[in-house]
């Protein structure tokens, strides 16, 4: 059954690739500790890029009138895909087209959850606070 789940997430994948819009994710990464650096002496921090397919919406009215997301919270869907990783919390996301630059809430934050998929893992459904 799994792997007729991973079927249609490719299926949902090609199906939508030409709806979605080109969006890129972007994670902050600790700093290397190999040689020269270790441990207790790590390299500078940076960053990791990665090109996907996303769509940004608007939440309802009634999602945000019981409380669920924040004021300026909007909705992300990105083909998972097209996504060589997993989106995580505090992720920066921007679909250019759309004009939108946002950051995946934190994991923590109360309401509707971060970071969210289907049963088949074909859409990342992630909250972003812009």
């Amino acid at each position: 059954m799994t792997s007729e789940l991973l079927d249609l997430a490719e299926e949902i994948g090609d199906a939508f690739d030409d709806l979605f819009l080109d969006a890129v994710l972007t994670r902050d990464v600790p700093g290397s500790t190999e040689p020269p650096y270790s441990t207790y002496d790590p390299g500078p921090p940076g960053t990791a890029t990665y090109s996907m397919k996303a769509l940004c919406e608007s939440y309802s009215a009634f999602t945000r009138g019981q409380g669920l997301v924040g004021a300026t919270d909007m909705k992300v869907m990105i083909l998972a895909t097209s996504l060589s990783v997993e989106p995580q919390p505090l992720d920066r996301i921007a679909i250019a087209v759309q004009g939108f630059s946002g950051q995946i809430v934190a994991g923590d934050t109360a309401g509707t959850p971060a970071v969210g998929t289907d049963p088949g893992k074909a859409v990342w459904t992630v909250r972003c606070s812009t």
